[in-house]
């Protein structure tokens, strides 16, 4: 799994490690705030209303055994999905991410989701002279198979500017509970400690749906 995540956030460092849970079980609270995730649009971060972000382009693909038989594909593409935040965040040493992509017109239906705990084996490094870093995973992951990630502060704003970008750029020999239909996709981009923290939210709204594939334009 390619994971990037282009992120002008302030001097805190954005580092995952990802855990693969293909949905969300219908009868979790995971942040035990009395809202069962299948209901919940922040399902990690406890009473959150998510924040908006910009709508990813989203393509999956199903492998030979159709959707949901472990040789599936996701891809975030172009350039993900932007959000903004002042907030500090440390994913190599205390934050936590998630991601989930989600039906809009059925609830909890969950298509892909992702758990991202704190800390190794990602790495940090600097990348420019402002202060921009990029983190990098590159290993198996439980459930996932093997995948990469990449997060970097963006380059294209001022550094500190509170943009961010998040972009799955590949995942592999994962499961999606497609096939997508007539549903259109909801991103949920979660990052916290302890079940609180920060939500964002986007719907990606113009969406083809074949037996091999699924893509949703925002």
């Amino acid at each position: 799994m390619i994971v990037r995540v282009t992120s002008i956030v302030s001097t805190g460092a954005l580092l995952f490690a990802f855990a693969f849970f293909p949905t969300h079980v219908a009868a979790q609270d995971a942040d035990l705030d009395g809202t069962l995730d299948a209901l919940d649009p922040c399902p990690h971060v406890a009473l959150a209303t998510p924040a908006l972000m910009s709508a990813p382009q989203i393509e999956f693909r199903y492998g030979n055994t159709g959707p949901g038989g472990g040789d599936d594909r996701v891809k975030l593409h172009k350039n993900g999905a932007f959000f903004t935040t002042l907030a500090l965040f440390d994913p190599d040493t205390v934050d936590n991410v998630h991601v989930t992509l989600r039906r809009t017109t059925t609830t909890g239906a969950d298509l892909w989701a992702v758990s991202l705990p704190a800390g190794p084996p990602w790495t940090q490094r600097q990348i420019s002279r402002r202060g921009h870093q990029q983190w990098n995973y590159k290993a198996p992951a439980a459930g996932v198979g093997y995948f990469k990630g990449l997060l970097r502060n963006a380059l294209v704003a001022p550094y500190l500017s509170g943009l961010n970008r998040l972009t799955v750029v590949k995942a592999e020999n994962t499961n999606i509970a497609g096939p997508l239909g007539t549903d259109d996709i909801v991103s949920i981009l979660e990052i916290e400690n302890g079940f609180a923290g920060l939500c964002f939210a986007a719907t990606s709204a113009t969406c083809t749906s074949s037996p091999n594939d699924d893509r949703c334009l925002p």
